[in-house]
């Protein structure tokens, strides 16, 4: 057994020898899993807009869809061809 071996301390109880992690190491571990953690909050936070996104989306291409058939409805006097409905 090398001198960067210890008993483990962890409250794991597991009872094991491990490989003592330096400081450096522990504080490096620490600093990435907080990195992932803050990308995976901006990933769902990002997804969430996209989503919200996306349906603004679909609700104004249905309103230009609308006013693009208003505006075929006007004639060149700019008054509005009322037409019966085709079951009269």
């Amino acid at each position: 057994m090398s001198a960067a071996d210890s008993y483990c301390t962890n409250p794991c109880g597991c009872r094991a020898w491990h490989r003592s992690l330096t400081l450096d190491q522990q504080n490096r571990i620490i600093d990435l899993e907080s990195r992932l953690s803050f990308q995976e909050q901006t990933i769902h936070t990002l997804s969430d807009q996209v989503v919200a996104l996306q349906h603004q989306l679909k609700v104004l291409q249905n309103s230009f869809e609308l006013l693009v058939n208003k505006l075929q409805q006007v004639d060149e006097n700019g008054e509005i061809i009322d037409e019966p409905p085709p079951h009269y």
